[in-house]
């Protein structure tokens, strides 16, 4: 694999969800790094923040603010995309990733982009990326992947 600036993928992720976002009067917070190397295909990574991204906005009340950080670990990036939406049941937690997954919908009644979730798990998956998620029912969400910082 190659060497991808997680940082430029972030900020290109963000620009492409903000149209939607600001129809929302939901703010994206980012707080900008440095670079963030790694190796990763740029566009999967970027199918996956946006999948993210797109959830979170979905699943928050209006002008309410989604938060994306990310960190460099001794061996990899964790990307994180936390929300304080409606957040996911406990019983539904084990199907989040599944086809099983229940459609959601917000309290706007905008339809759960649940297969979006599904897709980006078999991506990452496929490219060695841990994805991943914690939640609490009414309090928010958090999801993030993590890409190596090295090859192999």
């Amino acid at each position: 694999g190659k060497e991808t600036d997680i940082q430029d993928v972030i900020l290109n992720a963000i620009t492409t969800e903000l149209p939607f976002a600001n129809k929302k009067n939901i703010s994206l917070i980012y707080e900008i790094q440095n670079r963030l190397p790694a190796i990763a295909d740029p566009v999967v990574i970027l199918l996956l923040l946006r999948t993210l991204l797109n959830n979170a906005i979905k699943f928050s009340g209006t002008g309410a603010a989604v938060i994306i950080t990310a960190e460099m670990h001794y061996t990899d990036c964790t990307v994180s995309v936390i929300d304080k939406g409606i957040g996911i049941k406990e019983e539904d937690q084990p199907k989040i990733f599944t086809t099983e997954m229940p459609s959601l919908y917000t309290e706007n009644k905008e339809k759960g982009f649940g297969i979006g979730l599904v897709l980006a798990k078999q991506f990452a998956d496929r490219q060695g990326i841990r994805l991943g998620f914690k939640s609490k029912y009414g309090v928010g969400s958090t999801f993030y992947f993590s890409v190596s910082k090295n090859a192999g």
